[in-house]
């Protein structure tokens, strides 16, 4: 919101595609890799990605469910912007004391084939989200609606090689 708003934005910079000239403002359908974790060993796309020499170098990666009601009890009264994980992350190291986690999340272009065989179509995204003091993670930016498909899906988290600084 134009005087209003705060902390990073989300630039083109912020993604990773495995198509050429991918743009994040047309992105369409996509979400959570169909067929994980299968997929992981099926798509070169999704590994090119992924893989130790892809482009992230994943070091660790996450099925990470939504925050349980006893994480969101952590941070009543805060305030938390759906799309903006990094300023979310922030926010919630600052109010909590939790370490923030500067990954990428990984969705599938569910209308973007990609070459047969690549295996599909994936997107990297940079998307930041929390550790407790337990080592446990948790991912706090709102994804969707209450109640709808979206709020409750899971994410693809990355830990990378290198950190995705904003």
């Amino acid at each position: 919101v134009v005087g209003k708003s705060r902390g990073p934005w989300v630039e083109d910079s912020d993604f990773l595609a495995t198509v050429p000239d991918f743009a994040p403002c047309t992105i369409g359908p996509h979400g959570f890799p169909q067929n994980w974790p299968g997929v992981y060993t099926s798509s070169r796309s999704l590994k090119s990605l992924l893989g130790k020499r892809g482009l992230l170098g994943a070091i660790r990666v996450h099925v990470m469910a939504p925050p349980s009601a006893a994480d969101v009890a952590r941070i009543a009264g805060l305030s938390l912007d759906p799309v903006q994980s990094c300023l979310n992350a922030a926010r919630v190291a600052a109010h909590t004391g939790m370490d923030v986690v500067k990954g990428w999340a990984i969705f599938e272009l569910f209308d973007i084939p990609g070459p047969a065989e690549m295996g599909g179509a994936f997107v990297a995204q940079k998307y930041w989200y929390n550790r407790d003091a337990a080592g446990v993670l948790v991912d706090f930016t709102p994804r969707g609606p209450d109640s709808s498909d979206a709020a409750s899906a899971p994410l693809l988290l990355v830990e990378a090689r290198d950190v995705s600084e904003k």
